[in-house]
């Protein structure tokens, strides 16, 4: 996943939750864990809350 910010800076984030064969052909929907894709969920929602902050004095 890619974020660009603001000015124009990338930032690439990789996470694959522990599953091997992230991002490969072995990578299929009867593989996913509904627990691990709710940690994941919690952890993008958490960082967009963080990023949307306003910036401290």
């Amino acid at each position: 996943m890619g974020i660009g910010i603001g000015i124009g800076i990338g930032i690439g984030i990789g996470i694959g939750m522990g599953m091997p064969g992230y991002q490969t052909p072995a990578e299929t929907s009867d593989r996913v864990e509904p627990e691990t894709l709710v940690a994941a969920a919690h952890l993008l929602i958490a960082t967009v809350w963080l990023l949307a902050q306003p910036p401290r004095a």
